[in-house]
């Protein structure tokens, strides 16, 4: 009997990865298994009672007739084949368990990982290089000219590097934060543009606290910047 059941483990095992047991589904899992346990014994059985046939016919052995097979089968087969793929469904189910809470814990990581670079992706798009070197090379000519105004400039660029930093991925922010990003990014370019480059805003005080697309000013206000006023100056 151990010999068959060594034969059709595979078909066994086989079954119980096809189907390993979940929860909220064991009302459909649990009689499908008790059928397939219910067939391993009665192949196993089958292959058991040929091949006491066989020795009988060639050794000489004790004859084991049908009857006492299907009594084998109801007095202690069923009980024992059943408890025996019940051993074997919960352990592959333990391990199909073990190797999708794996799977979830490196899908995690990837997609932590891809987070990351696709923010490093957005903070690269939003700090525009030629911004970033335009007001470098302003604060560099004000240093001897006009020592506080490059301070000032200096503090500028500070406020809109931080607000930068503080909004990368997200969604949506306030509009009160919107303009104060927006602010920043401009008071360094009307410093550039002296005198061409002015801002002027109005919005009512309900509104401030309204949600808004992340950057949703500054890209218009930069359009306009590096279109209609830096190709005069």
């Amino acid at each position: 009997g151990c010999g068959w059941w060594g034969v059709f483990l595979p078909l066994v095992v086989r079954w119980c990865e096809r189907d390993p047991l979940v929860p909220g589904r064991l009302g459909r899992q649990l009689p499908l298994h008790a059928l397939r346990s219910v067939t391993a014994t009665l192949l196993t059985g089958i292959c058991i009672f040929l091949t006491r046939l066989v020795a009988h016919q060639l050794f000489g052995t004790d004859e084991f007739t049908v009857r006492q097979a299907f009594g084998a089968l109801f007095n202690s087969w069923l009980l024992f084949d059943f408890f025996m793929y019940g051993v074997i469904l919960c352990a592959v189910s333990a391990l199909a368990y073990q190797r999708q809470l794996r799977a979830a814990e490196l899908d995690a990581a990837q997609l932590e990982t891809a987070l990351a670079q696709t923010e490093m992706k957005l903070l690269k798009a939003e700090l525009d290089p030629h911004f970033i070197f335009n007001a470098l090379h302003t604060i560099t000519a004000l240093v001897r000219r006009d020592p506080d105004g490059a301070e000032r400039m200096l503090c500028r660029l500070s406020d809109f590097l931080r607000l930068t930093f503080a909004t990368t991925g997200a969604q949506e922010v306030p509009l009160q934060q919107e303009l104060e990003h927006l602010n920043s990014y401009m008071a360094i370019q009307m410093v550039r543009f002296r005198g061409r480059l002015f801002l002027d805003t109005d919005v009512p005080t309900e509104l401030l606290d309204c949600r808004v697309p992340n950057l949703l000013l500054q890209p218009l206000v930069e359009n306009i910047v590096k279109h209609a006023v830096a190709p005069s100056h």
